[in-house]
């Protein structure tokens, strides 16, 4: 609610320039904001009512759950060009409206949290470059999700070893480095 005030405020009921610029085109920020628009519109038709707050939260749900599949099919060039691309876009946001990123601290939905404790379990198949840049964009309580996901991954990998191997060369690969 603060941040949906916030940028009643400051931008009369509108996007700022610079967010608004980054949802149009053909960059994959704008096609997740044409799904936006018309989740938006069906909510509007349904009675549900949605604020300009609510398009930016929910494009960045939108890519959200993009990174998520690339990453779990193998695609990670693709998913961490997306999530550059994310990362921007969420700067820019929490730089226009401030509010925003507390916001997303505070108020990680459902369906975010179980996401980014599934992401969490692929924690093994990406490149560590990848998990760092995936994080930084994580509010406060999907990093938490995420981190019993990497956690579940371990004990996971762990148990999936034959008793009479090195458990921790199955952990981390055979020189120290996780596979």
């Amino acid at each position: 609610k603060k941040a949906a005030d916030e940028l009643n405020q400051t931008y009369g009921g509108a996007l700022p320039p610079k967010i608004e610029q980054m949802l149009s085109g053909e960059t994959s920020i704008a096609k997740a904001s044409k799904k936006v628009n018309q989740q938006m519109l069906d909510a509007k038709e349904a009675g549900l009512e949605s604020t300009p707050f609510d398009r930016i939260n929910y494009t960045k749900q939108v890519l959200d759950d993009q990174i998520s599949k690339l990453y779990r099919e193998g695609a990670n060039n693709e998913a961490r060009i997306k999530v550059a691309l994310k990362n921007k876009f969420l700067q820019e946001a929490d730089s226009e409206i401030p509010s925003f990123k507390e916001a997303r601290d505070l108020f990680a939905g459902k369906s975010q949290l179980e996401n980014a404790a599934r992401d969490g379990e692929l924690i093994f198949k990406m490149p560590v470059e990848d998990v760092k840049a995936y994080v930084s964009s994580l509010s406060k309580s999907e990093k938490a999700m995420y981190i019993l996901g990497g956690q579940k991954a371990a004990l996971q990998r762990i148990e999936d070893s034959p008793v009479v191997s090195d458990a921790s060369k199955k952990l981390l690969g055979r020189n120290g480095d996780i596979e």
